[in-house]
């Protein structure tokens, strides 16, 4: 009781290691040291883009990320970056034309404690050798995505999987840190419309370890007609996506509206009134 009363004195209105969406930050209070947050799409459709973006949030803040790709190189990630923090379209760079960019903002890449690191990391001894070395003290661990770690030692890839993520609940919960895994979509939920839990790709332990468990649905990708009207009229919009907050162990759970802007590779609140949408993430 006395340490639980030390730990809660500590705690204030505001999360720690919040995700930036303030509708998201409401609802579940952030990311937890110790705990595990997964976050699950289909193929391409948002959930390394919302990664990043979490991990640049933090990273802005003065927290130590470390974001493991397993999938994307890193010049490619830090040029989604370029994207995300200055007011200029992938398209303008991919055709060579680069913006200037402000001093400003060059100090800003200059302080933020963000390792991008590719082609390391597939493992749970690499993942540990990567949190050990780092000073300061890494606080959010980024793995994109789960589905890519190895499994040659193991007869399945559901048994390697199974064995890295409760191994990784352990090492999160050891070293205090928070961990965000980023996990595809089953084909069974690619063809269903909205996922839920039991769509997460190969492993139902992902769920079992998870603190968080958040899922991306593209409802224009879908063709699907059902989006909440509350937030617009007729046709659903192409950009506007839905982020659920499927598994809360702290907290409630419900569905928030975004809007992505590709050209950007950013997440935004739809344009309703933040304390709408958090009212409305939050009738479940």
């Amino acid at each position: 009781m006395e340490r639980l009363e030390a730990k809660i004195k500590t705690r204030t209105g505001e999360p720690a290691l919040p995700f930036g969406i303030p509708a998201l930050d409401r609802l579940t209070h952030g990311l937890i040291k110790g705990k595990i947050t997964v976050m699950a799409a289909r193929s391409s459709q948002g959930k390394t883009t919302l990664a990043m973006q979490t991990a640049w949030h933090l990273a802005d803040l003065g927290k130590t990320v470390a974001y493991l790709t397993l999938e994307d190189d890193r010049e490619e990630l830090v040029e989604r970056l370029l994207c995300h923090t200055v007011p200029w379209p992938n398209f303008k760079l991919r055709q060579g034309d680069v913006p200037v960019i402000s001093k400003e903002l060059r100090s800003v890449y200059a302080r933020v404690k963000l390792l991008v690191l590719d082609e390391y990391g597939y493992n749970m001894p690499e993942i540990a050798d990567t949190v050990h070395v780092l000073r300061p003290k890494v606080d959010v661990v980024v793995i994109d995505y789960a589905q890519m770690i190895d499994d040659d030692q193991w007869e399945s890839e559901y048994r390697a999987l199974s064995i890295f993520v409760r191994q990784l609940k352990m090492f999160a919960e050891s070293e205090e840190i928070a961990v965000i895994l980023a996990s595809q979509i089953n084909r069974q939920g690619a063809a269903e419309g909205r996922p839920s839990l039991h769509h997460l790709a190969r492993c139902g332990r992902l769920e079992e370890v998870a603190n968080l468990v958040l899922m991306l649905y593209w409802p224009a990708y879908s063709q699907d007609e059902s989006f909440d009207r509350r937030f617009g009229r007729g046709e659903c919009p192409h950009d506007y996506y839905e982020l659920s907050v499927q598994k809360n162990k702290t907290g409630p759970k419900g569905t928030i509206p975004l809007r992505f802007i590709g050209e950007h590779y950013r997440f935004e609140p739809w344009p309703v009134a933040v304390e709408e949408a958090v009212g409305a993430a939050v009738e479940v």
